[in-house]
């Protein structure tokens, strides 16, 4: 899956500032796309066209919000399975099945999202704008759109055009702010959700186009098979990958749990409802939240370009020399992976450190103010760990070890949970656990957490904390356990062929 890294990395040894600039625009829609694009198209609507949400900026934020959230949530394990079923496929120079598994997904995937889509904006009653009914049905499909959205980019990875897909996700911008500016005086801020869904819409057409001619050997796969049976082929090997890869599979649930389970307990414990719907924002906190993760990007293009493909050239050269050299250079070349494995870790931690440390020092005139002291610096390096725990995660995968980071993933999800109850506070730490855990004796654990928070003492702890906690533990035992695997490579796969 670092195929794209190595095409950008070329670009990089080129050494102009024009290549450079090619790299960082490419690699920030490669891996943040679906993301980077609304941000950026909120900031040139509320710039240039301030009035097109007056009439419900809460509301519409929140839908944004809690379909990303969503989409997240449902389908995070479903993501995982896909990538190692394409991983897998392109191993097996299968190329062309990959296209009929990527069928099968968006199929699958988009009518589970078009009932989730159906229920949150069947469930909403939007008050005081102009076109509820409309509001109601576009935030259905752009939950929908944004849920084959993720698909899509993962597998818009395999390809080697960063160019054309920069150049569809351009596109895609200027339709999500032109038709929003089009439509919100005809429509209000139904109009711009409208424009939104339709950038979604837009953006996925044109990767469609871009895949189907990378994949041209692959088109005639139903005619010639017939559709029936490539679905029914697709659905048994998703369910081998099931029960074979289950750890993976939850993997991805318990880490988009961790990631959001603070927000969600700040919306329950200490959240306003939007009117009309049962969205609940905090806004305070929420806004922070969306700055400082935009400190990961720098990073994760870094991780594309040079730390994953760095670790996928050493790996591979170790496993393809496993049958042909004697275990004393089998000894030696683990060293090697080792070591250069431990630099190219270093080398990202240095550049994220810089841009995490120079936003910090900058943030009173990057970041909007916060009524909550030393909460932008907690959340900064909270983004900083997270990034360390993705690549550290991505580096387990990469071995297969898969229950390691089933653990790490449920290890970070639990020590948020846990800290951020203690930060909300005793009073809404009884509202809160109940609504996760479904019965009440879930209140007395979050009133016994949240015990010292009483007296008019808003937290106990600075919000994010339990995301900052929750991202160093999971370093730690992360980090452990790659050091572990490590080290232990050459026997585990010795034992593995000796079964």
């Amino acid at each position: 899956m670092a195929g794209i890294g190595f095409e950008l990395k070329k670009i990089v040894r080129q050494g102009t500032m024009a290549s450079y600039l090619q790299v960082a625009l490419s690699g920030a829609m490669i891996v943040a796309g679906p993301w980077l694009i609304t941000i950026l198209a909120i900031g040139l609507i509320q710039r240039f066209y301030r009035g097109a949400l007056a009439e419900g900026p809460d509301l519409f934020l929140a839908t944004v919000v809690y379909t990303y959230t969503g989409s997240l949530l449902l389908f995070g394990g479903v993501h995982y399975l896909f990538s190692r079923i394409l991983s897998d496929l392109l191993y097996e120079k299968k190329e062309r099945n990959t296209l009929a598994y990527l069928g099968w997904f968006l199929l699958v995937v988009g009518l589970l999202a078009a009932l989730a889509g159906a229920l949150m904006g069947g469930t909403i009653r939007p008050v005081g704008i102009r076109n509820p009914l409309a509001y109601r049905v576009f935030a259905g499909f752009f939950f929908l759109f944004v849920s084959l959205h993720w698909l899509f980019i993962l597998y818009a990875s395999l390809l080697r055009w960063y160019g054309r897909i920069l150049a569809v996700y351009a596109g895609g911008m200027g339709l999500f702010v032109l038709s929003s500016a089009f439509l919100s005086p005809l429509w209000g801020v139904a109009g711009v959700l409208a424009g939104f869904a339709l950038g979604n819409l837009g953006i996925l057409a044109g990767l469609t186009i871009l895949i189907l001619q990378f994949r041209q050997e692959a088109r005639g796969l139903v005619e010639k098979k017939g559709f029936k049976k490539v679905f029914a082929e697709c659905s048994l090997g998703v369910w081998k990958y099931v029960k074979t890869q289950r750890d993976l599979f939850l993997t991805g649930y318990f880490y988009y749990l961790g990631i959001w389970i603070d927000k969600i307990l700040f919306w329950i414990g200490k959240g306003q409802q939007v009117e009309g719907t049962w969205f609940r924002v905090f806004p305070s906190y929420d806004i922070l939240v969306y700055y400082t993760n935009l400190t990961m990007i720098p990073g994760l293009v870094f991780f594309v370009v040079f730390t994953e493909t760095g670790f996928a050239t050493i790996l591979r050269k170790f496993l393809e020399g496993l049958s042909r050299r004697t275990y004393l250079n089998i000894l030696k070349e683990k060293r090697r992976l080792y070591s250069e494995s431990l630099t190219y870790v270093r080398d990202l931690v240095l550049f994220q450190g810089c841009v995490t440390l120079s936003t910090a020092l900058l943030s009173f005139w990057l970041i909007p103010s916060s009524p909550f002291p030393g909460t932008v610096w907690v959340l900064l390096w909270g983004v900083f760990f997270h990034l360390l725990y993705f690549v550290l995660t991505s580096f387990l995968f990469f071995l297969e070890a898969y229950r390691g980071a089933l653990v790490t993933a449920a290890l970070f999800f639990g020590v948020n949970l846990l800290v951020t109850l203690v930060s909300v506070g005793a009073e809404e730490g009884v509202k809160s656990l109940p609504y996760l855990a479904g019965y009440t004796g879930g209140g007395r654990v979050a009133y016994l957490l949240g015990e010292y928070a009483k007296g008019g003492v808003p937290f106990l702890l600075s919000p994010g904390a339990g995301y900052l906690v929750g991202t160093f533990v999971a370093v730690i035992v992360s980090g452990g356990l790659f050091l572990v695997t490590l080290r232990r490579i050459d026997s585990r796969i010795f034992s593995r062929a000796a079964e």
